[in-house]
């Protein structure tokens, strides 16, 4: 099987239960409650990405690449925020 198709599988299978998830239990969420849910997870997934990114970066020498587009990347991201 393609690496792509693969990949896509996996996105399919792992949304699926998480969608059920937030289906079932929506009814007992606050808002507040899921809104903080949501940014220790994306914190979580920022801390991992990075953890194994930037070393990797840095074994091929470009770490300040790296950087540089996490920080112009937040930066787009609080301008869209602030947008909407």
């Amino acid at each position: 099987m393609r690496a792509d198709l693969f990949t896509a599988l996996a996105i399919g299978i792992h949304n699926f239960p998480k969608g059920m998830v937030a289906f079932w239990t929506t009814p007992f969420l606050l808002e507040q409650l899921l809104a903080s849910l949501m940014a220790f997870v994306t914190g979580i997934m920022v801390y991992i990405s990075l953890d194994q990114f930037l070393p990797m970066a840095h074994r091929y020498g470009k770490g300040h690449t790296v950087i540089l587009g996490v920080v112009f990347g937040r930066f787009i991201m609080g301008l869209g925020l602030l947008m909407f």
